[in-house]
């Protein structure tokens, strides 16, 4: 697994690089933890799914990180 330790190492990571976000709906005001598409850029639309698992408060997203983050393939 690549884990550079400065970004100029990253040349040399073969493994791509994935990213998560913490995304808070703006209507129910509820949690979920989206993987960011490629080139994701900030401010760019995310296509959020309602099948995402979904949290009650930003904390409850935080603790549930490591369990969400090993059910990755």
């Amino acid at each position: 697994m690549c884990r550079p330790l400065a970004r100029a190492e990253w040349a040399g990571c073969t493994e791509a690089i994935v990213k998560y976000a913490i995304y808070e709906d703006p209507v129910t005001h509820r949690f979920a933890l989206v993987q960011l598409p490629d080139k994701f850029i900030d401010g760019d639309k995310l296509n959020v799914l309602p099948t995402e698992r979904w949290f009650d408060s930003h904390e409850a997203a935080v603790a549930a990180l490591p369990e969400l983050l090993n059910l990755e393939p």
